[in-house]
């Protein structure tokens, strides 16, 4: 298990190096605003799900499956490998980005708010993660591959330019006081702990139905 850890770490590693900066120069240079923090959760997204996407490719390309299936590890050991990555890195990312937001001068209300979006984000981004893996898993790397090299890259990136110009065209609007002030009631600690405790769980149903689904497809 955690020989493959090690083979798929490199390219999480890679997309966390790329972007970081890109975050720290977009605070320093324009400070926190709404954009900002919507495009953290972006980031966060695209580099956590292409080494997803990229990881399970690779694995196609190079007959990887086919030598770990040479491997004293059975295919719970390897889904939970594949899935302990993204879990791991959206994690950092939420710490980070915490962290970032907690070292700018901004409003209460408006970091609640911000912090409130990532957590969202985070564990959409998460189950995103663990529809992508399910789905190699169920209709095998082949179809998986074909699929993902054409179409899944586009779909995510639609997806995330839709949401991303739908959020700032809202926030646009300067909504009123008392919409922020109902938001961030929603954005509070509880809150947000009760929908990560939510998203493991369904995260966990998921890892399960593809170590299922894995086994009924090789047999």
């Amino acid at each position: 298990m955690l020989g493959i850890l090690k083979k798929d770490f490199f390219l999480y590693v890679l997309m966390f190096l790329l972007f970081v900066p890109l975050e720290v120069m977009s605070v320093y240079k324009d400070r926190l605003s709404w954009g900002s923090t919507v495009s953290f959760a972006s980031q966060m997204m695209i580099a956590v799900l292409l080494p997803v996407v990229g990881s399970e490719s690779r694995e196609y390309l190079t007959s990887g499956y086919r030598f770990l299936k040479s491997l004293p590890v059975t295919d719970r050991e390897i889904v939970q490998a594949k899935h302990a990555l993204p879990l791991g890195f959206v994690a950092l990312w939420v710490t980070y980005q915490y962290v970032l937001l907690g070292l700018v001068p901004a409003s209460e209300k408006f970091l609640l708010l911000s912090r409130g979006y990532v957590v969202v984000m985070a564990n959409v981004c998460l189950l995103v993660s663990a529809g992508i893996l399910y789905a190699a898993c169920r209709f095998g790397m082949g179809r998986f591959t074909k699929f993902s090299a054409m179409g899944l890259p586009v779909l995510i990136g639609v997806a995330i330019v839709l949401v991303n110009e739908g959020l700032l065209r809202w926030f646009r609007r300067v909504p009123t006081a008392q919409g922020l002030d109902a938001l961030a009631g929603l954005a509070s600690w509880f809150s947000l702990v009760v929908l990560c405790c939510a998203g493991l769980g369904l995260y966990w149903l998921i890892v399960r139905a593809s170590v299922k689904a894995k086994a009924a497809r090789e047999e």
